[in-house]
């Protein structure tokens, strides 16, 4: 009887874990429901496009961030505190000869959940571990499948492929707030020994998006103090020209 109670309560939280919840995506100037917007969970990188009621459901619960997308429209974050959720998006009024004007970092976001649209099937297939289904006594899901999609030799492409992808988004967010632009203003390298700069000095990703932007500044001055007192810098500075 408590190995029953057991299993009630672990398929109970099974289910709550995995739950899809309704999101709701709504022009925040008219008030009109906003199909095809592309809705992420930030935590879990699944994604999910809105009907033409503005609804799709998308794994997620209190506490998570949600990313939401769609052309015409400022890029939203949003803070999950109920459920189900709705996210209300600005339409962009700062236009250019028709052309949107985004912060890096909005396209930064909007290319992330756009890639993870894109690679679902991938990313999916990559993470998919078999699970336990406990109903009707105690039986195992897709292991039969999972095993021939490991002889495959796909599983290791796919995951190698993920991590590939998780790695570019990484450099990515790294070149936002630490670039040739940002080299440049804090020091006296410019064009190419910038560039060589960077190369030689490579900023982690934890601390990208740690940092404040008063500290990325003194990382970048400190390491440049020692790229000035290096013996070796002039001789790979002159090396670095003759190649370009």
């Amino acid at each position: 009887m408590k190995f029953i109670a057991t299993l009630s309560i672990l398929s109970l939280y099974c289910h709550c874990l995995f739950a899809q919840n309704k999101v709701v995506v709504i022009d925040k100037m008219s008030g009109t429901p906003l199909p095809n917007a592309v809705v992420a969970n930030k935590h879990t990188k699944v994604t999910s496009r809105t009907n033409e009621q503005g609804i799709c459901n998308l794994s997620y619960t209190k506490g998570d961030t949600l990313l939401c997308s769609h052309s015409g429209f400022y890029f939203s974050v949003k803070r999950v505190y109920r459920l189900p959720d709705t996210i209300y998006m600005n339409p962009v009024q700062n236009k250019l000869q028709e052309v949107e004007v985004k912060s890096p970092y909005a396209k930064y976001y909007e290319d992330s959940v756009e890639r993870a649209l894109t690679y679902r099937k991938t990313i999916k297939d990559a993470k998919h571990k078999p699970q336990m289904n406990m109903s009707n006594g105690i039986a195992f899901d897709g292991v039969i499948s999972e095993l021939a999609y490991v002889a495959s030799g796909k599983k290791k492409k796919n995951k190698a492929f993920v991590k590939q992808l998780e790695e570019d988004n990484k450099q990515r967010y790294i070149a936002l707030r630490y670039n040739t632009q940002l080299v440049e203003k804090l020091t006296s390298l410019k064009g190419n020994a910038a560039i060589l700069f960077i190369q030689y000095n490579p900023m982690q990703y934890e601390f990208a998006r740690a940092a404040t932007d008063l500290e990325i500044q003194m990382w970048v001055r400190h390491h440049y103090d020692e790229w000035k007192a290096n013996p070796s810098t002039d001789s790979l500075l002159r090396k670095f020209e003759d190649m370009y």
